[in-house]
């Protein structure tokens, strides 16, 4: 079982302050987007990768691939922008984000968000 370690307030600040730095460095060197290559491929979805959200989001509610259908009580396919530059994916929902068909809503999820708006 993968146990959450909270980071205190020291921690925190000095990894912010790593990835600002990082992301000013690759700024001023011309570099504007980033990239992780080879998560998703199309493979993995059986070669059926659809063109639309909501197609996907049919795909991924009648999916059995995995033992968490078996589980869940939502699908948490996710939210916001669908024209969005920047997409974050998380490995599987936890128990608050099965509850309120939601992502990043449970305490991992509340930390990511209080990283994303300091960075910004």
């Amino acid at each position: 079982m993968l146990r959450y370690s909270p980071i205190g307030d020291r921690e925190l600040s000095q990894i912010l302050q790593a990835v600002k730095s990082y992301l000013a460095l690759e700024r001023e060197s011309g570099v504007e987007e980033h990239f992780l290559k080879g998560v998703i491929k199309k493979e993995s979805l059986g070669g059926r990768l659809s063109s639309d959200l909501e197609s996907l989001k049919r795909e991924v509610r009648s999916c059995t691939r995995c033992d968490l259908h078996a589980t869940r009580r939502n699908v948490v396919f996710g939210s916001g922008n669908p024209k969005a530059r920047v997409l974050f994916i998380g490995e599987a929902p936890g128990e608050e984000e099965d509850i309120q068909a939601m992502p990043f809503v449970g305490r991992a999820g509340q930390l990511l968000t209080k990283i994303i708006e300091a960075i910004f």
